[in-house]
């Protein structure tokens, strides 16, 4: 089964706000991932 890897990456905005106010991102894209018959390993 293929695997894929992605990499994102923040503005220095987007960092602040999440240092500030801290979210699980994984937790965010899941269900997108699930949607689309994958999974977050």
């Amino acid at each position: 089964m293929p695997r894929y890897m992605y990499q994102v990456a923040y503005s220095s905005e987007a960092w602040a706000s999440l240092v500030k106010t801290p979210q699980d991102r994984i937790e965010a894209v899941r269900p997108a991932v699930r949607k689309i018959g994958g999974k977050i390993e």
